[in-house]
């Protein structure tokens, strides 16, 4: 079993949040606001936090949900979830995956 590297008491760590970037194709950037969901920020701290303004924070989430194909916040945490589960279950998929 990989040696546990979350940071913090993140959801995931640190290989588990590359996979999961790759997996969905996201930014940087949508992967600090994916982050910063999983910690149950609201859109003021994820701005604060990341020196961003609320609307690209809000602009960001919203691509985010579009990527993972979900309707809320919660589903973001959700899918990205499972598809963590998927990924370490059956470590193949990462790299046959088209998105």
């Amino acid at each position: 079993m990989p040696e546990d590297d979350r940071k913090d008491g993140s959801l995931f760590t640190a290989s588990e949040w590359k996979k999961l970037a790759a997996r969905y194709r996201l930014t940087a950037r949508q992967l600090d606001v994916a982050r910063c969901i999983t910690d149950d920020q609201s859109e003021a701290a994820i701005a604060d936090e990341l020196q961003l303004s609320r609307h690209t924070v809000h602009a960001h989430i919203r691509s985010l949900k579009a990527k993972l194909r979900v309707h809320s916040r919660a589903e973001v945490i959700i899918e990205l979830s499972r598809t963590s589960r998927a990924l370490n279950d059956f470590p193949d998929r990462e790299a046959s995956s088209d998105g």
